[in-house]
């Protein structure tokens, strides 16, 4: 098992060597850069309370809307009944709604050319496709 910590005379001998040396100059832009950091982040801090204040009162807006809105005597809006809806809603059958289509039947589809073609297409095509896939 390796040690990386300095034996006891070691770090002795490191801290004598600290204490006689002095203290190290900071370089002369430090200060400058230190308390240019501060700015940039209480800026940010600064728009970012700006931004949720925005949110915040867009929020209290759009509810006070909702909550005003039926309430004002502006807007005449009437709900209608529930009666009134189911009586006005016209609702066709499932075989007046087939009645209107044009459905060919089985037999017809098969004797129609275009829809002959249109399986062999499907079926070259289809064909095409796995020779591709396998090679």
């Amino acid at each position: 098992m390796s040690n990386n910590y300095l034996s006891d005379e070691e770090l002795l001998r490191l801290m004598a060597e600290v204490e006689d040396e002095g203290l190290v100059k900071a370089p002369d832009r430090i200060e400058k850069d230190v308390l240019r950091e501060i700015h940039i982040k209480k800026k940010k801090v600064t728009d970012f309370r700006l931004y949720c204040m925005r949110v915040g009162l867009s929020v209290a807006a759009a509810i006070a809307i909702l909550f005003v809105g039926p309430f004002n005597p502006l807007v005449q809006t009437e709900v209608p009944s529930r009666e009134v809806v189911e009586q006005s809603r016209v609702v066709a059958s499932k075989e007046e709604a087939m009645a209107e289509r044009d459905i060919m039947t089985k037999e017809e589809a098969i004797k129609d050319k275009g829809a002959l073609e249109k399986i062999s297409d499907v079926q070259l095509l289809i064909e095409n496709k796995i020779e591709e896939y396998l090679r």
